[in-house]
C-alpha cells in the first residue's frame, strides 16, 4: 500500500514539473523610456500568418533611443528594405532572444560592424551573424533608434 502511494506521488511530483508553467520572474529593462503602449501583439492574426511579436507604439515619431531589454550579445544583424527593415536580434542569458526591428539607425559597435561591411560587400542590404560573445550588450544599453525602416506601417518598434 505505501509502495504504491509513493509510486503515486513520485510519479504526480515528476508530470507536474514537466507540465507546469514556468514561473521564472523576468526583470527586463523596458525596451523604449516612453509608456509602452501596444500597436500589435503576440499571436494576432494577419491575413496569412499570426503576428509573431509585440509592437510597441512610438508616439507617431522616429528617433526614441532603443534599449536592450536583458544583458547578452548580438547574434544577428539585418538591414534590409523590406520585412523588419533594419533589425537587432539579442541573445540572452536566460534562452531568450529579443528583436529590435524596424529600426532607423544603430548605435555604437553594431552600427560600426554594419557600415563597415555594407562598405566590404559594396551593398546597403546586408546580414551579419556575429560570433557568440562578439557584440555583448548591457542591460539598458542603447543599441539603436526606433524608426519605419523596412514593411512598416508606420513609426513603432516590434519586438
Amino acid at each position: 500500500m505505501y509502495k504504491s502511494l509513493l509510486f503515486f506521488v513520485l510519479i504526480a511530483s515528476f508530470f507536474n514539473q514537466l507540465f507546469a508553467q514556468n514561473n521564472a520572474k523576468f526583470d527586463y529593462h523596458p525596451p523604449l523610456k516612453i509608456p509602452l503602449i501596444l500597436s500589435a501583439n503576440f499571436g494576432e492574426l494577419r491575413p496569412n500568418h499570426f503576428h509573431m511579436g509585440l509592437d510597441f507604439k512610438t508616439n507617431g515619431k522616429e528617433g526614441y533611443n532603443l534599449y536592450a531589454i536583458e544583458e547578452g550579445f548580438v547574434s544577428r544583424i539585418k538591414v534590409s528594405t523590406f520585412g523588419y527593415g533594419k533589425v537587432i536580434y539579442i541573445d540572452h542569458p536566460n534562452g531568450v532572444t529579443s528583436v529590435y526591428a524596424h529600426c532607423s539607425e544603430f548605435k555604437g559597435e553594431i552600427d560600426s560592424i554594419v557600415r563597415l561591411t555594407q562598405e566590404k560587400e559594396q551593398n546597403f542590404e546586408v546580414e551579419i551573424f556575429p560570433k557568440k560573445n562578439e557584440i555583448r550588450v548591457t542591460k539598458g544599453q542603447v543599441i539603436g533608434i526606433s524608426g519605419n525602416s523596412g514593411g512598416s506601417n508606420g513609426s513603432s518598434l516590434a519586438l
